[in-house]
């Protein structure tokens, strides 16, 4: 098991390697292959990748993966100080997502931690938020410096509630969040112009369905237990009327 994770993790990366990202930094080298779209794009996944080395992110108060990676970083739950983490652009791959090709995704990741001016790893820095470009709905400009990027929620059961908070990021500065919140709504058209249609198989999609198909063996068991009492109740009106038993039986189905 742990070499087929291996080769599975080798052939992700190497797909990685030629991913949506990688192509428009290598087009830039020349210029003239380069269009005016293209230009745009990888000039703001410069400026994003370079400003944003290191964010405070605020994981918050909450249930769910959120929750679980506060408890991993903060030993005092009543700390709402923010994590040093590391925001980047880069290229992901996943098996549900275009059938494993690579796609371009928002990597947030908790920086090492800075004990005695030492650097110091703790085992939680290996874990990390990935959010496709494709899933990003809206970023919300907040406060003085922050960044809320909000997604659409794929393991929603409520299919009115289709969205929600996925991150909320604090720069330095009010001017940097501003180019920061810029480059990436200019990233995430970019990517929406270069692949309008996403292939994906979201987990929810098949809850819903079971959860469909589960709500009508429901209300059929329902009907049958409705309808079988229904004749239940004729026949023994037939019954009670003095009628034979085989006669009450066949009027109370030819009733139905």
């Amino acid at each position: 098991l742990a070499d087929i994770s291996r080769n599975s993790e080798k052939k992700r990366s190497q797909r990685r390697m030629f991913g949506p990202v990688f192509n428009l930094r290598l087009v830039g080298l020349c210029p003239c292959l380069e269009s005016e779209e293209n230009r745009g794009a990888r000039k703001a996944l410069h400026e994003f990748n370079a400003v944003c080395k290191v964010v405070d992110w605020h994981v918050g108060k909450k249930t769910g993966a959120r929750g679980f990676v506060q408890s991993l970083f903060r030993q005092n739950s009543n700390d709402d100080a923010p994590t040093p983490s590391q925001m980047e652009i880069v290229d992901g791959t996943k098996d549900e997502i275009n059938n494993g090709s690579p796609f371009p995704e928002l990597q947030i990741k908790p920086l090492a931690s800075f004990e005695g001016g030492s650097k110091k790893k703790k085992n939680s820095a290996d874990i990390r938020l990935d959010i496709p470009l494709h899933h990003i709905h809206r970023i919300e400009d907040e406060a003085e410096s922050t960044i809320v990027i909000i997604t659409k929620d794929i393991h929603s059961m409520d299919e009115k509630q289709t969205t929600k908070e996925a991150a909320r990021i604090s720069l330095p500065s009010q001017d940097k969040r501003d180019s920061v919140s810029l480059d990436l709504k200019v990233l995430v058209e970019w990517n929406k112009n270069r692949q309008p249609e996403i292939e994906e198989e979201f987990a929810a999609d098949g809850l819903r369905q079971k959860a469909k198909k589960a709500a009508h063996f429901a209300k059929r068991e329902l009907e049958m237990r409705e309808i079988k009492n229904s004749r239940e109740k004729r026949k023994q009106k037939y019954l009670q009327g003095g009628g034979m038993k085989f006669t009450a039986l066949a009027m109370a189905n030819r009733e139905t």
